[in-house]
């Protein structure tokens, strides 16, 4: 009984750790060796569509001292704790010429809750779909 217990464990842990390789190995794309952006560095223009589907360009969302990108989802439970400070602080920021555009990567959302999100939370800056 012992000796099947250790052999399911360990028949467990093997298929564990080959499926962790596996999903991480099939998660990685060829822009991997990218290098991030550094703090106060300009980011390549692109487009992304709004939640009422018209393509929106970056340039054109930005602000006359700054851009602040932020991703935001209406089911991260972060984002909920935090969607008050970050509204107040687009609104605060604004006014000093930095505006902030939300992206919400989100494939279960639906640009129904995003709108509703963004409604209910009185967001008051652009949120776009990167799908």
């Amino acid at each position: 009984m012992i000796m099947k217990k250790r052999y399911a464990f360990t028949l467990s842990l093997a298929l564990s750790l080959a499926l962790t390789f596996i999903v991480n190995g099939s998660a990685r794309t060829s822009g991997d060796n990218m290098t991030p952006a550094a703090i106060g560095s300009t980011v390549a223009d692109f487009k992304l569509p709004d939640t009422s589907g018209h393509e929106q360009k970056l340039s054109s969302l930005k602000g006359r001292n700054g851009t602040v990108l932020i991703f935001i989802s209406a089911q991260c439970p972060m984002v909920r704790d935090y969607i008050e400070r970050i509204s107040k602080l687009a609104v605060d920021y604004k006014a000093r010429g930095v505006n902030v555009v939300g992206i919400n990567s989100n494939a279960t959302e639906t640009n129904d809750d995003i709108k509703a999100h963004a409604a209910a939370n009185n967001l008051a800056f652009a949120v776009l779909r990167d799908k």
